[in-house]
């Protein structure tokens, strides 16, 4: 046979994966989206999680977190702002204005939910892993200080991962 007479093979691309029918329209799709979205942005995660457990430990020491889920709502409604390093007695009086606040909340869970708020390591045990970053910075004093060329600049709370 002639070289005109055979044809050749060629390689066609084909793709690796059969292709899939959609089953949805786009109206679907995004009402899924509107439906998960606080479990995507994760603000109410870790409400939910904390309301579905009655009883937690901490430090050997059985606490409510119902009741500590109530605390940075208690704090941004009082307008009280909490600093990094605050000593003993003035996170005893923040204390006691939660206490004030909603009788139903014990001085041990007043105790956790400053504690949580204040310390990353504490927060975790305490609000669990979910809580979200921004409500702690909204918590948390913001600090004025003057930086070297005279200018006044604001430090919030910065995680050591954002500061390098």
């Amino acid at each position: 046979m002639s070289k005109k007479g055979k044809k050749e093979k060629k390689a066609i691309a084909r793709p690796a994966l059969p292709a899939v029918k959609k089953s949805r329209d786009d109206s679907q799709l995004f009402s899924q989206i509107t439906d998960n979205q606080h479990t995507i942005t994760g603000i109410n995660d870790w409400r939910a999680n904390m309301l579905a457990k009655p009883w937690r430990v901490y430090n050997y020491q059985p606490y409510r977190p119902p009741q500590v889920a109530k605390i940075p709502d208690i704090l941004k409604s009082k307008g009280i702002k909490l600093k990094r390093g605050m000593t003993s007695k003035q996170q005893e009086k923040i204390q006691q204005e939660i206490m004030r606040y909603d009788n139903e909340i014990q001085p041990i869970e007043a105790k956790f939910g400053v504690l949580g708020l204040i310390d990353d390591i504490a927060k975790r045990k305490i609000y669990g892993g979910d809580f979200p970053y921004s409500l702690q910075q909204e918590l948390l004093e913001t600090n004025i200080r003057i930086n070297n060329e005279g200018r006044l600049t604001f430090d919030n709370y910065i995680d050591n991962t954002q500061r390098y």
